[in-house]
């Protein structure tokens, strides 16, 4: 059975719920056709409008234009590889198989394809639809605690992070009730397309960054963007500690 109406969709994909043979229910996230020469055609286009904002020394003194565009490329590029996003989720499923708060959908690897992608279908809150969250008894600031500690375990243990966490990709599993007790639950990460590996060596400046950070360091949240290499060579550091400062001020707490 498949169905007809799809559950989700976005620029590149859309996913439809659908049964096997075997009577397992689960979502199939199909890309949409043609999408791979849409792509190119549209990096092409990004390409030169970059070429021409080289040409402009205020943005080119500012921006290593030519390594992001690559990054850009590569991160773009990489989503469409389903078979590739299928050994993100196995291998993200494998980090937390100890972790009865974190719950990853099964990939069907055997049914899968570069273009098609099964995975086990999973129910859940939209970790973004409060409404529902309060309905259900699940304590919203234990979910923002437990996230935190999972991305934590991602940056700092795993070296291994899912780096497209938007309200469409999260979802919360309300569990069995105890009496007396916060609704237990567990998270639920969909879409692995975007990955980030954490590089050996980086760690030290992420750990800096994240003391400064709770610390409300400006300073030292710029030095170690300076250490960890994310700045270029005459970067006004002073706007810089502004800007950190402003973030801080507006989301803090």
């Amino acid at each position: 059975w498949f169905s007809p109406t799809a559950e989700a969709a976005a620029s590149l994909a859309q996913v439809h719920r659908a049964r096997l043979l075997t009577g397992d229910d689960v979502a199939v996230k199909i890309q949409r056709p043609g999408i791979e020469s849409i792509v190119e055609t549209d990096l092409q286009a990004l390409g030169t409008a970059m070429r021409m904002l080289k040409r402009c020394r205020p943005i080119s003194r500012r921006v290593d234009l030519d390594r992001l565009y690559a990054e850009f490329s590569r991160t773009t590029r990489a989503e469409l590889d389903f078979c590739a996003e299928g050994e993100n989720a196995e291998r993200f499923a494998e980090n937390f198989a100890q972790d009865a708060g974190v719950r990853i959908p099964h990939i069907y690897t055997e049914t899968s394809t570069d273009r098609v992608l099964i995975m086990e279908n999973m129910v859940g809150i939209k970790i973004g639809d409060f409404e529902a969250l309060e309905a259900a008894g699940v304590d919203r600031k234990e979910v923002a605690r437990q996230l935190f500690d999972t991305y934590l375990q991602q940056v700092f243990i795993h070296n291994f992070v899912h780096a497209d966490p938007h309200p469409g990709n999260l979802f919360v599993q309300p569990l069995l009730p105890t009496p007396g007790q916060p609704r237990p639950f567990r998270l639920v990460f969909v879409d692995f397309g975007m990955v980030a590996t954490i590089p050996e060596g980086l760690g030290k400046q992420l750990r800096n960054y994240l003391t400064a950070f709770a610390t409300r360091d400006v300073t030292r949240m710029v030095r170690a963007f300076q250490d960890a290499g994310f700045l270029l060579p005459g970067a006004d550091l002073e706007r810089l500690e502004q800007v950190e400062g402003d973030l801080l001020d507006r989301y803090s707490g």
